[in-house]
């Protein structure tokens, strides 16, 4: 609400008052001048009548002053809230993030909130008591056209009275984008006014939205367009599959149909709809034997296009099938070739020999030595055989379909004649040549090469394709240069050869397949075998066979004879030594044969392992030791915990082991906590200072011994007894922790219930003591005053010379006395019943509103105006009905209230405030007294606590405790929050129905 309502509120409550007062005035005036105009001597002859007509009319009036005091109150409380109100309106406005302007019917800025001086980038003084059209601001419409400031909303709301609502416009700000915002006017009216008398412009900053919409718009249309050629071309593919005279079938990798035409339909004799998403194999089980589903395999395998033409038994046709493999299946295309091949037959019997001698020269071209390559008449690589991949490095499946002269295969130093050579082929100047050039490889090197090209044309003369064989020249030519250099290495090369083999551990030896003979054992025979190399050539192949186990001896002549055939072998066995030394051998042999592929020799190098042997049989010890030690941490009832030896510092090492008893005791499985820290298993409870502690023992590499709580997977915490210790390997350097972990929950819960029973008992006799000195103090206070006041009354009656009023007074101290004492005694019944669960909890009708009203009226005359009590009701309606105990209510409010009372300064204010909704009331008690210090703030619903400040203010530390106990028969809460020296302010939330189930 505006001030000026506030201003016109206040000055009709001014003369609503002065209206009373002129009201009482008159009535005293009227009373005495119709007192003075009756004669006294005819004073005693007034009628009856008249004197009861003046009785009404001063009843009358009597009624109309108090309806008139009863409107003056209710206007006060109307101006409060008003004012709480305008308070609040300007907190809510100041917070808001939109702009808020308010003008006054001439377009003045009377006010605004900081986020509008924020948009239009001025201060808000700038702003404050300047025409709006004063402003210098260029805007524009959303067209970009001018906006004139004629044209604003604020100021058309003014001028006619009519809200205008998300006007869109920008503001031109120098050297800046356009600031665009959107503006809402409200008019508000005087009772009985056409035009307002002021105006709210509220606007937000849209810049970010429209060019988010803008953008949105762009991709939607950009979209709907890839959309729509999308359409198209599918519509389109699919009308020429349709309509093609092949059949065509697409599968997936799954060889489930996917797309099946007409005429695939038609051939398979089934329609399209009772074939798509069935598997192929299912449908058509012979079809996999033939020879045309082993094409479709091998396409899906290869990965590269495949035809065949094939007579399919099933269909008793002939069929031409090209299979195209794809990464999400293969397309087969097939056509019905029964007749053409039946014409094809008849045509090309004479050519048929010409095809077998096709085929067989394509064969020997596929195996050459050779590197092959074919190109089809538009240069494009159709064949690239694997020499020409070892050749030039480039696979298959990188060259398929490039064209000549795509990627620089050839030296552009060489290039000019190469294109010669081709332009001769192609120009029919010849069916074959012979080129050289030098070729860049995949890697970048240099390969000489000789080419061989030839070409091929049908009987019209044109030109089919263009056959190459590529000859490595290089090669050759160092194996010339080396042959002129192998004389002269021969003999060094030999005499290497010899200083290896004398010098080597290893046993080198070569056996003569011909001669059945050994003819070369290295020194070191005489070292492992026991024997010269002169005794060795003497010994023979069954000899060195049975100088071993009886039971290695058919593995030794399985392996002999592999090695006469040609492969290479391997085999470890026992050698027996004359002098009764047993050995262990890793021999390995090798076939070498001579220029005719014959194998002549047999190399081979035996190896003394006898050292390995013995360390695999410690190893294997060692690994059972290992395993057994295994099966004593995967049994063992504490948890085992295995992690990395670093990071020490957060988030820690990682784990990389646990045992059942781990996963037991902590709810996680193994999966769940490998690679993770023990940090997966702390929580808000983990004393850091003891894992801060844990963490200066890891750094040291020193073991550690804790107690901590960590916490299940399933949130419950658990107590552990961890031990932690470092592990090194066998150069000393840590490896790894081990931490043993043993779940003391139950031995902690029951020190935890120790340490609550002393606590409980402790508190007890602290209860017992502090219930004993204030029964005592505050019994001692009241009996005092009855004693003295009963000894006066026996001293004075006695000698009969005190008044009655004296007398009335001290039995009035000694009934105060008595009424302390009674209620002292009640509350410790009250919360003595509430403790021993025996108070009676009867919730009835309550009209809420009402019951404040009069508990206030009370409080404000047992406070004798020594307070401004004031009652703040925040709603509209007449009465808030709720479902409550009327008398625990009152122990409620009367306690906060009078506690407030008395714990404030003379002549300042205490408030209630009572609000609600459609579950809850709520209930605010805030004072501006004595506050409360941080420290008693715990133990404030205690009995018999007060706080340390309250100094000689009397009290019994009951008032907080009973009100407490109340609150929970009402299924309520409360909340206290103070601050000493600045007063204190109490929240009570009270269920309007508590739960029937509780009660």
């Amino acid at each position: 609400m505006q001030e000026t309502d506030q201003i016109r509120l206040a000055k009709r409550n001014a003369e609503l008052e002065v209206l009373v007062t002129e009201l009482r005035s008159q009535l005293a005036a009227q009373s005495v001048q119709e007192r003075s105009t009756v004669p006294k001597a005819m004073a005693p002859e007034r009628s009856t009548s008249q004197e009861a007509i003046l009785d009404r009319k001063m009843a009358q009036l009597e009624h109309r002053i108090e309806q008139l005091q009863a409107e003056v109150s209710r206007r006060r409380r109307e101006q409060d809230s008003l004012k709480t109100s305008e308070q609040r309106y300007r907190s809510v406005v100041e917070a808001m993030h939109e702009a808020v302007i308010m003008l006054n019917a001439e377009g003045v800025i009377e006010t605004c909130n900081t986020s509008a001086a924020e948009i239009l980038e001025c201060p808000i003084e700038e702003l404050i008591d300047r025409n709006l059209l004063d402003l210098d601001w260029e805007a524009v419409h959303e067209d970009g056209s001018p906006f004139n400031p004629q044209e604003f909303p604020g100021v058309i709301t003014a001028k006619t009275g009519i809200p205008c609502s998300e006007v869109v416009l920008g503001l031109c700000k120098p050297e800046k984008q356009i600031t665009w915002i959107s503006i809402n006017s409200q008019p508000l009216f005087n009772a009985g006014q056409i035009l307002p008398y002021a105006v709210v412009v509220s606007f937000s900053d849209i810049s970010l939205r429209r060019w988010i919409e803008e953008e949105r718009h762009q991709l939607l249309e950009r979209e709907q367009a890839a959309r729509a050629e999308s359409e198209l071309a599918r519509e389109q593919i699919t009308q020429v599959l349709q309509s093609i005279t092949d059949g065509f079938v697409a599968l997936d990798r799954s060889a489930r149909f996917t797309y099946i035409n007409h005429e695939a339909a038609n051939t398979f004799g089934k329609p399209a709809r009772d074939l798509l998403g069935k598997v192929l194999w299912q449908e058509f089980p012979t079809f996999a034997e033939t020879s045309f589903g082993r094409l479709y395999r091998r396409a899906l395998a290869e990965g590269v296009p495949l035809e065949l033409v094939d007579y399919y038994e099933p269909c008793q046709r002939w069929y031409s099938v090209r299979a195209y493999p794809s990464k999400s299946g293969v397309s087969l295309f097939f056509r019905n070739m029964t007749d053409s091949v039946k014409t094809a037959r008849e045509r090309d019997q004479a050519q048929e020999a010409l095809k077998g001698a096709l085929q067989r020269l394509a064969f020997h071209v596929d195996n050459s030595p050779f590197a092959v390559i074919e190109w089809d008449r538009n240069l494009r690589i159709t064949r690239w055989s694997s020499e020409a991949e070892a050749l030039l490095g480039w696979s298959a499946s990188e060259v398929i379909g490039k064209q000549f002269g795509s990627w620089n295969l050839v030296l552009s130093e060489d290039l000019e004649q190469v294109d010669r050579a081709i332009a001769e082929l192609l120009n029919g100047q010849t069916t074959r040549n012979v080129c050289y050039s030098r070729n860049r490889a995949k890697d970048g090197s240099i390969v000489h090469c000789e080419w061989y090209n030839s070409v091929l044309f049908d009987s019209s003369g044109e030109l089919i394709s263009v056959l190459s064989l590529i000859l490595n020249v290089g090669e050759r030519l160092r194996v010339e240069d080396e042959r002129k250099l192998a004389a002269a290495e021969l003999q060094e090369s030999e005499e290497r050869f010899r200083q290896l083999a004398e010098n080597i551990q290893q046993i080198f030896w070569m056996y003569d397949v011909e001669r059945k003979k050994l003819i070369y054992i290295s020194p070191a025979c005489q070292q492992v075998l026991g024997y010269d190399s002169e005794t060795c050539y003497e010994k023979t192949l069954n000899f060195w066979i049975n100088r071993s186990r009886p039971e290695d001896i058919p593995d030794l002549m399985k392996v002999s004879r592999q090695a006469l055939r040609g492969k290479p072998t391997e085999a470890t066995f026992q050698f027996n030594r004359e002098d009764g030394i047993v050995r262990w051998l890793r021999a390995r042999a090798f076939p070498i044969r001579n220029a005719q592929g014959k194998i002549y020799r047999i190399a081979g190098i035996a190896e003394d392992i006898t050292e390995a042997k013995h360390h695999e049989a410690e190893r294997r010890e060692q690994e059972q030791r290992l395993r057994l030690l295994e099966s004593v941490i995967v049994n063992a009832s504490d948890a085992v915990v295995i992690t990395e030896a670093e990071p020490v510092e957060p988030p820690g090492p990682r784990i990389i082991y646990v045992n059942d008893a781990f996963t037991k005791m902590m709810g996680y499985e193994h999966d769940e906590v490998i690679g993770k820290t023990p940090r997966i298993l702390q929580g808000p409870k983990t004393d850091w200072t003891v894992l801060k502690d844990i963490r200066s023992a890891l750094k040291n590499w020193e073991p550690a011994i804790a107690e901590l709580v960590n916490y299940h997977k399933d949130g419950s915490e658990v107590w552990i007894e961890l031990s932690i210790f470092p592990v090194t390997d066998q150069t000393g350097h840590y490896t790894y922790w081990v931490g043993l972990q043993r779940d003391i929950t139950h031995r902690k819960q029951a020190e935890i219930e120790m340490r609550k029973a002393l606590e409980k008992e402790r508190e007890l006799s602290e209860l017992k003591s502090n219930f004993v000195t204030t029964v005592s103090h505050e019994f001692r206070t009241p009996l005092s005053t009855i004693l003295s006041s009963a000894d006066m009354l026996e001293f004075y009656a006695e000698k009969q010379d005190w008044s009655i009023e004296k007398q009335l007074e001290h039995i009035q101290r000694i009934q105060a006395a008595s009424e302390n004492m009674k209620e002292l005694l009640n509350d410790v019944l009250v919360l003595e019943r509430a403790e021993a669960k025996k108070a009676n909890f009867e919730p009835s009708p309550l009209n809420v509103l009402a019951f404040c009203e009069t508990l206030v009226d009370e409080l404000r005359i047992n406070d004798q105006n020594q307070h401004q009590l004031i009652f703040e009701p925040q709603t509209a309606l007449p009465e808030v009905r709720g479902y409550m105990d009327a008398k625990l209510m009152r122990q409620i409010l009367s306690n906060l209230l009078s506690n407030a009372l008395k714990y404030s300064p003379v002549g300042s204010t205490v408030t209630l405030r009572l609000s609600h909704n459609e579950t809850n009331v709520y209930f605010e008690v805030q004072d501006q007294g004595i506050g409360i210090p941080a420290a008693d703030q715990v133990r404030l619903f205690e009995a018999f606590h007060r706080a340390t400040n309250v100094g000689m203010i009397s009290g019994n530390g009951l008032g907080l405790a009973i009100v407490k106990q109340s609150i929970e028969f009402h299924q309520g809460t409360i909340h206290l929050t103070s601050r000493e020296n600045e007063g204190t302010i109490v929240q009570v939330t009270l269920p309007l129905q508590p739960n029937a189930d509780v009660i």
